[in-house]
């Protein structure tokens, strides 16, 4: 079967970020997990040593970048991640957090911010740092600025935005270019259950202004993971506000051919054809990983790609269950 891949890998299977001049792996493992206990259950049936494990095995496998925000388990996250990378000193990973701007009103706010990523991060300067959600057109420069005066001082590497549309991405850009500077990334959702920017024409824009595309939430809180069933649907939290038992049910076509795919793919799952479709789309997808388990699953959907005619199928399958099936939350 005839095989095609998005991007240009080099030699290591790393991928440009953006124009940042940084090198990624086409997988990024999400941290929002890591110290998370009342979104998550951190400390209830996973913890410390399997996220570091997690690390561990991410660098052993040629995964070389992490994301994480302030917000996540409110700093844990950015501890547990430092904490890790600092327990394997001989590894070189990307690192990535984000600054909310949401109760934030001063230019200075921001590098007050990051000053506390780093210390949580155990870290002199972040290798990209996010904008995590815009608080209005109006105030991006104002941000893109505070971001600017934290490149030059030498605590940012690259400059990203979470969750900007495309007027704003535009506006962000725009800011960045007056100060000699460029966008390295936008981080939104996306997923075969919520295509809304592969189809509002923002991928298409990075693509075209070399911004990489973060894809978060790629199984759909579980659901594309094939985590779920008609009879074992999401509870509590995620049942109430993103996914419900409807969603599986409608989904279920969907999942059907995601493993036949699997099947067809000689020992591949669910959760790896969730992932390899999001890279086919060209983005760089957010894997949410919190055991070992999980990561070895999740990282063996790499070093291979999806046929053009089984993306099709996917994407008509996906079509299929309606206009974005998936209930939006928060930033993520």
């Amino acid at each position: 079967m005839g095989r095609e891949r998005c991007g240009t890998l080099d030699g290591d299977g790393l991928v440009a970020l953006g124009q940042s001049g940084l090198k990624v792996s086409r997988l990024c493992v999400g941290t929002w997990q890591w110290g998370s206990r009342v979104v998550w259950g951190f400390g209830r049936g996973y913890g410390e040593q399997d996220v570091c494990s997690v690390y561990a095995e991410a660098i052993s496998s040629g995964v070389n970048f992490f994301d994480t925000a302030e917000l996540y388990g409110w700093g844990s996250s950015e501890k547990l991640l430092g904490g890790c990378a600092a327990g394997n000193p001989a590894a070189r990973p990307v690192l990535a957090t984000k600054f909310t701007p949401l109760y934030r009103w001063s230019r200075g706010a921001l590098e007050r911010a990051l000053r506390q990523s780093l210390a949580r991060l155990g870290v002199a300067k972040v290798d990209l740092y996010q904008v995590h959600q815009m608080d209005g057109l109006r105030n991006i420069p104002k941000w893109m600025d505070a971001m600017a005066d934290a490149h030059d001082r030498g605590l940012v590497g690259a400059i990203g935005v979470s969750n900007y549309y495309p007027e704003a991405m535009a506006a962000a850009i725009d800011s960045l270019k007056k100060r000699g500077l460029k966008l390295a990334s936008n981080q939104m959702h996306l997923s075969l259950l919520f295509r809304r920017h592969e189809k509002n024409g923002l991928l298409r824009m990075c693509r075209e202004q070399s911004v990489a595309f973060l894809g978060y939430m790629p199984f759909a809180w579980g659901v594309l993971a094939g985590k779920f069933s008609k009879d074992n649907p999401p509870r509590g939290f995620i049942r109430h506000r993103v996914a419900n038992r409807s969603l599986v049910e409608r989904a279920g076509p969907l999942l059907k051919l995601m493993k036949d795919i699997a099947w067809k793919e000689e020992g591949r799952t669910v959760s790896q054809v969730a992932l390899n479709w999001a890279i086919a789309k060209g983005a760089i997808p957010i894997a949410g990983i919190k055991t070992l388990r999980q990561a070895r699953e999740d990282f063996g959907a790499l070093g291979w790609t999806l046929s053009q005619s089984e993306i099709g199928e996917l994407d008509a399958a996906s079509d299929a269950i309606g206009p974005e099936p998936l209930k939006t939350l928060w930033t993520s």
